[in-house]
């Protein structure tokens, strides 16, 4: 099963909701996108430790999303 995903700069409009199924994800990179919008079934990664929204279009707070992340150590959301 996969662990480490890496999806940066490749002109992402939407999270790809496919990941959430990825349960045992630990680290995903989704920076130099476009993504606007965190979905709320992104609290399914419950194994994910290091996250990449660096420079996507996400406002200026945190997601309400990301608080379910248990298990989240690293995140990045800057523009």
């Amino acid at each position: 099963s996969l662990v480490d995903i890496r999806l940066d700069d490749n002109e992402l409009t939407r999270f790809p909701v496919v990941l959430t199924r990825l349960r045992k994800l630990r680290s995903l990179n989704l920076s130099d996108n476009l993504i606007e919008k965190i979905p709320a079934d992104i609290r399914r990664l419950g194994s994910l430790v290091q996250l990449d929204l660096d420079n996507n279009r996400i406002g200026p707070s945190v997601p309400k999303e990301l608080l379910h992340l248990r298990s989240l150590r690293i995140m990045g959301l800057a523009n």
